[in-house]
């Protein structure tokens, strides 16, 4: 089986938009000796067709057939065309002119790459019927075609087909999806004005005569550019056999190249046999990374077979080790769906691998900052950190192989059962006990006579409102309850030996005035008895709520002046670790460019504005993030992406980590400070925080003394392996990775050893010893669990790192770490 086929398919067979019904016709120029006007089809339809190569499309014209008017070899039997030996000469249509210029026909079907070049417009013809002209690319200059649109057909309906050409412009230009696009004036730079075209007739013939000219002095088997006719080899029909029925043709590249080489080789990640499988075997693939101005960069890898060209953004999901780049590359067609491919490029020098690494995460960096990396000493070690944090990976068995060595190797180690008889008894017991949480259900009052499933009814009743779904997840410490939030509600569940249960709603929250509020940002206070929150979609972003969670009522409102022209209040959290299981009052808190302590004991505003406030006099730090140690050292984070760690809040910071170039949405600590684990959108680090030997401050913490300049801790990235993602959004339709904040398992005389955060409608789990152990993420390092919904939050149980609470859109759950699941096809396509 051709492996292109296998992957990609062999055929353009996606319909994007129809005109059901119209004429086809070639206009010659003026001077043209075959005459002006040629009808090519006198009955076809037009459609706009979806290539196998993303982000190319075909504007094909159909031949229409009559019933009865084909004969039993399925040919027109009356078709005029039928044994014309001039045929090809007159439709100027040689393979290899077709192929070079995006054009192919048969006698049924004429088939056009939708290019700029094309010069596509719609016009009214003067008998009052609509017309759809472009150039003809394999033809003498000034050739065109035009499709003429039976009357029959209503304008909505030729408009409609002309704004999704004109997108089909927009995507093959700057290589995105057009799906966000809903008004034809947004597509303005490809509507091409005919008027433009029209030039004195000595001019045209002038330019067709230098044509003229030009082919005959190639057309001699002196000229290097001349292809004489020969039978095709067995390898070239083999060659020819693996392209699709689309001859792309590249857009040219706009901007400076940055980087470029042609010695490597590109395999194609195949779902059915897991594993990496090359192209072009026999050939090479040129990879180039364009400065496209403006920050943005372009990485381009083409060949006979492969056309990739994508914009260098987080969502590639960039792996980088051992001379191989994997990456991502997901397509959204015009109707909003969206496919994935993992591609994996083998480069045969290092040299040449690490520059294009270098040079493919600075183009990200700067992308994502806005902003050219300095040149300054000091932000020179910044450049390090930031390179070697997003390149420290470990994918060893990513390595490619060719089809058959994964035959082979399928063939030499049998299957085998890597499930002992505990794990498998683990499993089932899991299954058992979400079992009994699935059978919730509206119950018939009748058949409760005593009354066995009034919890059930107001479970129920929580989430009743199908416009409404859970938005977060507070785990308690103390109490041993948890909350949801589902709009103006929040669910109560208790831990109750391996499964949650539901215990009561907090209805209809209020704020001191009665106006409703829908809670965010949950955290529990004082041995779980209080809860302090945020008002969800407010401007009173300077101000939070405490509620009694005894009496299910707000009972104080804080306001915090200092922060309101300054943001608001964009974190908050406890003055240190496990204080939630104290009686401790105040809080620590954050506004876009402050630190600050609250005390719900002050008058007035709540900020205690001493020594302690730490007021920033630099603008636009945007810190967002807020977490601490048992000793009450304090980490911050931005939206910006850097770190700062204090030993005491009000004086400057011990450390600052650079930014990554992406926005910290979640920051952990680990108890004694040692661990640092952030969250990011498309991926987690874990910081090392004990200042290495051979630093002035060796055997401290970065919250205690400062890393020499050129020696801070390497982030160790966690992330999605491409090839793993690509299951994900076929299998779910899940668009990108998004994490929600991870956390580590945490407990009163407990170590962290487990590290768990969710996307899509998965939970993810990493073993914090092994990637401790291996100083990188180890292959195969993370287990998943799959929803049928996609996860709001999740968290593990207070004193357990074993047990996950997890709140999916429309349920709460929790699950057994045993009944998680290595990373693979069968765990990532199926259902737990």
């Amino acid at each position: 089986m051709n492996l292109l086929k296998k992957f990609i398919g062999s055929s353009a067979t996606d319909e994007i938009a129809l005109i059901p019904s119209g004429k086809l016709f070639l206009t010659r120029s003026p001077n043209s000796p075959k005459g002006e006007l040629e009808c090519l089809y006198n009955d076809a339809f037009a459609s706009i067709r979806q290539t196998t190569t993303p982000f190319y499309y075909q504007l094909c014209i159909i031949k229409a057939y009559q019933e009865g008017e084909l004969d039993g070899h399925g040919s027109a039997g009356f078709d005029d065309l039928d044994n014309d030996d001039d045929y090809d000469d007159r439709h100027h249509d040689s393979a290899t002119s077709n192929e070079i210029d995006g054009v192919s026909h048969t006698k049924d079907e004429w088939s056009f790459q939708i290019l700029e070049d094309l010069q596509i417009y719609q016009y009214n013809k003067p008998n009052g019927s609509r017309a759809i002209r472009w150039n003809d690319m394999s033809g003498d200059l000034g050739d065109k075609f035009e499709f003429v649109i039976d009357e029959e057909i209503k304008f909505n309906e030729i408009d409609g087909f002309v704004f999704s050409l004109y997108k089909c412009l927009y995507e093959t230009r700057y290589q995105r999806s057009s799906l966000g696009i809903k008004s034809i004036d947004e597509l303005s730079e490809f509507t091409y004005d005919p008027k433009s075209e029209f030039s004195e007739l000595d001019d045209l013939k002038k330019l067709q005569n230098d044509k003229s000219k030009e082919t005959k002095a190639k057309g001699t088997k002196e000229d290097p550019l001349f292809v004489e006719d020969s039978d095709s080899s067995d390898d070239e029909s083999a060659f020819h056999d693996a392209l699709t029925n689309f001859n792309y043709v590249l857009p040219t590249i706009k901007g400076d190249i940055i980087f470029e080489c042609d010695e490597a080789k590109i395999f194609l990640f195949d779902p059915v046999s897991s594993s990496f499988k090359s192209i072009e075997p026999d050939n090479k693939v040129k990879v180039c990374v364009v400065d496209r101005n403006n920050f943005t960069y372009q990485l381009r890898v083409t060949s006979p077979l492969v056309a990739v060209l994508a914009e260098i953004v987080e969502g590639l999901n960039p792996t980088f080790d051992d001379d191989n780049f994997i990456f991502n590359y997901q397509t959204v067609n015009m109707s909003g769906e969206i496919s994935s491919f993992s591609w994996l490029l083998a480069f045969e020098l290092t040299d040449s691998f690490n520059s294009f690494e270098q040079i493919f995460l600075t183009s990200l960096w700067q992308f994502l900052n806005k902003t050219k990396f300095a040149v300054k000493k000091e932000e020179s070690a910044d450049k390090d950190y930031i390179i070697n944090a997003m390149s420290n990976l470990n994918i060893d068995n990513n390595k490619p192989e060719t089809e058959e060595e994964a035959e082979s190797e399928s063939e030499s180690e049998p299957e085998s059962d890597s499930e002992d008889d505990e794990v498998k008894l683990q499993r089932a017991v899991n299954a058992s006990i979400r079992d009994k949480s699935d059978r919730r259900r509206p119950l018939n009052e009748e058949d409760d006579d005593y009354d066995d499933f009034a919890d059930q009814r107001e479970y129920d009743r929580f989430r009743e409102k199908k416009n409404e779904t859970n938005s977060g997840l507070s785990v308690g410490s103390s109490k041993d309850r948890n909350y949801v939030v589902r709009g103006d509600k929040l669910g109560v569940f208790s831990n109750d030996g391996d499964e949650l249960k539901y215990q009561t709603t907090i209805s209809n929250v209020r704020d001191l005035n009665g106006k409703s509020i829908k809670p965010q940002d949950l955290l529990l206070h004082r041995q779980d008895n209080f809860m302090i929150f945020k008002k969800k979609s407010s401007d009173e972003t300077s101000k939070l709520f405490k509620m009694d969670l005894n009496r299910g009522k707000i009972i104080e409102e804080w306001s915090m002046e200092e922060a309101a022209a300054d943001g608001g209040v964009t974190a908050y959290g406890p003055t240190s670790k496990l204080a939630q299981l104290t009686d401790e009052q105040t809080l620590l808190g954050t506004s876009k460019n402050g630190i600050f302590y609250i005390d719900p004991r002050e008058s007035g505003s709540k900020i205690v504005n001493d020594s302690t406030f730490k007021q920033y006099k630099t603008k636009n730090n945007g810190f967002s993030t807020i977490a601490t140690t048992v000793n009450g050292y304090v980490a911050i984070g931005s939206d910006k992406g850097n770190i700062k760690l204090f030993d005491q809040v009000g004086k400057n910071a011990r450390t600052a980590l650079p930014s990554l170039g992406s926005e910290i949405t979640g920051l952990e600590v680990s108890k004694d400070g040692r661990w640092l684990l952030v969250t990011y959108p498309t991926f987690l680090t874990l910081i090392d925080n004990k200042i290495g030997p051979g630093q002035r401050n060796s055997g401290s913490i970065g919250f205690e003394k400062y890393f020499d300049l050129d020696k801070k801790p390497t982030p160790l990235r966690l992330s999605i392996r491409p090839e793993h993602f690509s299951y994900m959004i076929n299998e779910t339709g899940q668009d990108s990775v998004k994490f929600t904040k991870a956390h580590f398992n945490t407990g009163i005389g407990s170590t962290e050893s487990t590290i768990v955060t969710s996307t899509g409608k998965y939970v993810i789990a990493w073993s914090l010893n092994d990637i401790i152990k291996k100083k990188k993420q180890p292959q195969n390092s993370y287990t998943v669990y799959r929803y049928d919904d996609p996860v709001v939050a999740d968290n593990f149980r207070f004193n357990s790192n074993n047990d996950v609470i997890t709140a999916t859109k429309d349920d709460v759950s929790m699950v057994s770490k045993r009944g998680f699941r290595k990373a693979s096809k069968e765990s990532l396509t199926k259902k737990n």
